[in-house]
């Protein structure tokens, strides 16, 4: 059994672990496009809560699980811990799956309350 509490519009951006909380304000945001998708995200977000519940994983080892299950869904390799929030700017880098150099940088628009209001592919 996993407990996830689904808001809309809170100061979580995209899901909070600790709190079992995801945003799916901030996932719709994110549209259906490329390398991440709403569709990923409420996956990489799911399969994280149940990683720490169900598994009983720290929640580092979550991440980088559901990282690479959103990755089946994609076919991007996201960096699972490189996404720095600065200034508004969630920046995520898409990596080359074998080399690791960045391939391209994708920006994730946060407003002052935390809520995504775009996305830069």
């Amino acid at each position: 059994m996993t407990t996830i509490n689904v808001v809309n519009g809170t100061s979580v951006v995209i899901g909070d672990v600790n709190t079992r909380t995801i945003d799916i304000g901030d996932i719709q945001a994110l549209g259906n496009g490329t390398d991440i998708n709403q569709g990923s995200t409420l996956l990489h977000e799911t399969f994280e809560q149940y990683g720490v519940q169900v598994k009983k994983q720290t929640s580092t080892t979550a991440h980088l699980i559901a990282s690479g299950i959103e990755r089946f869904v994609t076919g991007s390799y996201v960096d699972p811990l490189n996404r720095p929030l600065i200034g508004g700017q969630l920046s995520i880098p898409i990596l080359n799956s074998i080399t690791r150099d960045t391939l391209r940088i994708i920006i994730i628009h946060v407003d002052s309350i935390n809520n995504i209001t775009g996305i830069t592919r």
